[in-house]
């Protein structure tokens, strides 16, 4: 896990995401593995750079199943003294692109020390926000939609979601575009999802992930 720390005064500063995608079910991480010759992959060192066998970075489901909620869209919502709110702050995509090309610069670090070593290791890279702001989801229907805007929004607490964020132009790899015709594995390789959580919800995550440990 790839963690950032943002603290944040929640009196002032929420983070709001919307649009639940409801196709997807459980967690995707990037994950730097032997090549299987697949046209999804990210990247693909040859066996002439790495002297053994071609390895590949992708993004694929890390084998956890879980209820946590995935949205597409997040935006900062503050409030100023005077009780207005706004959407003007960028905290959340500040945080998410720090993190992503957090991750991706330690990605390509470890796949070139396997290239350089000769030996090959695969592992797994998970973005996480630990976060002080107040995190809310945003359910909305089509007929709230109107000319001045959403009416009729219903905002909910979480402690612990997923957060497909677009993917900076730092941090994309060669293969980037994936087969159009394979729509789940587009949405792995054009978004990239981020853990967003609150203190209480990274206790939740370890002890899901220690959980799916033990019954692996």
């Amino acid at each position: 896990m790839c963690i950032e720390v943002k603290k944040l005064n929640r009196r002032y500063v929420s983070w709001v995401f919307a649009n639940h995608d409801t196709a997807y079910n459980g967690m995707a991480v990037l994950t730097k593995t032997p090549s299987g010759k697949n046209p999804l992959e990210l990247w693909c060192v040859p066996k002439v750079l790495s002297k053994r066998r071609d390895i590949s970075i992708r993004m694929e489901s890390s084998g956890v199943e879980s209820d946590l909620p995935t949205y597409d869209q997040g935006l900062a919502l503050t409030v100023d003294s005077k009780g207005m709110y706004g959407f003007g702050n960028n905290s959340l995509a500040e945080a998410t692109r720090q993190i992503v090309e957090g991750t991706f610069g330690l990605a390509v670090e470890s796949l070139m020390q396997d290239v350089s070593s000769g030996r090959f290791k695969e592992q797994s890279f998970m973005p996480v926000i630990v976060t002080t702001a107040d995190i809310f989801t945003c359910k909305y229907g089509a007929n709230d939609l109107t000319a001045d805007g959403v009416s009729g929004l219903s905002l909910e607490q979480q402690e612990l979601i997923i957060y497909n964020c677009p993917i900076p132009m730092r941090a994309r790899f060669p293969n980037q575009i994936a087969d159009l015709k394979h729509h789940k594995q587009t949405r792995l390789s054009t978004k990239w999802p981020v853990l967003i959580l609150s203190p209480k919800g990274l206790d939740a995550l370890l002890k899901m992930l220690e959980n799916f440990e033990r019954t692996a």
